[in-house]
């Protein structure tokens, strides 16, 4: 993919996010997918992908979450189809639209990464797990689930629904694993704590 496809693929992604978007999106809203470009970014370079390999990771981090714009549940699957399409009309090749489609697939629950590119993408989806501003995003995303989801959580389930999936989540790259990992170790004793406190009350 070269660089000019790739600024066009993510003006129209941007373009999506900021006029699509529905307003109870305070978690997945364009911020993250901003910091996910961001950390693909760092990750790719890291990595030392070449050219080709970044531009691909950056189109799939731009389109991973434009899905939301038209269903909650099922957002993987319309961030493909959205990628797909546009890029189709790029002129990219079927091996190049193949490769941002697995990355946007991969990132879907449980994370199933098969090539490099995808791990990288799976693991800057998830690079909040290890951000000072963990709890903040945990507040936004419980506000979220509430109404696209319907799902009202106590605080001692809602601590222990995310300690368990922190326990259980395990980042891909190296870089995620030495540095990521340790500072994700802290906001997993934070939401012990947590716990155990609702317990106690």
């Amino acid at each position: 993919m070269k660089k000019n496809i790739l600024n066009k693929a993510s003006e129209y992604a941007l373009g999506l996010l900021q006029s699509g978007l529905p307003s109870y999106l305070h978690y997945h809203n364009l911020e993250h997918t901003m910091n996910v470009v961001d950390a693909c970014s760092q990750l790719g370079y890291l990595e030392n992908l070449s050219e080709e390999e970044q531009n691909i990771l950056l189109a799939a981090a731009w389109f991973h979450d434009v899905g939301y714009v038209y269903d909650y549940r099922d957002h993987e699957g319309y961030s493909i189809r959205t990628a797909r399409d546009f890029l189709k009309g790029m002129g990219l090749s079927p091996l190049e639209i193949k490769s941002v489609c697995l990355c946007i697939e991969a990132t879907r629950m449980p994370q199933s990464p098969s090539n490099r590119i995808a791990m990288i993408l799976c693991d800057a989806d998830m690079w909040h797990l290890s951000s000072i501003n963990f709890f903040c995003g945990l507040k936004q995303l419980r506000s979220e689930w509430e109404v696209a989801l319907g799902i009202v959580f106590t605080d001692r389930e809602w601590y222990g629904v995310n300690r368990d999936f922190l326990h259980e989540h395990t980042y891909f790259t190296a870089h995620a694993k030495d540095v990521w990992q340790q500072e994700k170790k802290k906001n997993i004793e934070e939401l012990d704590r947590l716990v155990s406190y609702c317990c106690k009350k």
